[in-house]
């Protein structure tokens, strides 16, 4: 049952690195509160996953335009 679980993990990590990043974000925030780190670490990491997420829609925008200028050429 928990190498099943862990191979459909694996499996939605690999179809979807946004889920992924949210998903280690989400691993990460339980660790600082097991660890009692101070609630200005927990919105720090906030700000850098914000961050990441904007940089990858960014990215993928542009690799879209990208290839949606390809095709027109």
């Amino acid at each position: 049952m928990t190498a099943k679980l862990v191979s459909t993990a694996h499996v939605h990590r690999s179809l979807d690195p946004v889920n992924a990043v949210a998903t280690h974000q989400a691993h990460t925030f339980a660790q600082a509160f097991a660890h009692g780190l101070t609630f200005h670490a927990l919105r720090q990491q906030s700000v850098y996953l914000a961050t990441l997420s904007a940089s990858m829609a960014v990215c993928n925008i542009t690799v879209s335009a990208l290839v949606y200028l390809r095709t027109e050429l």
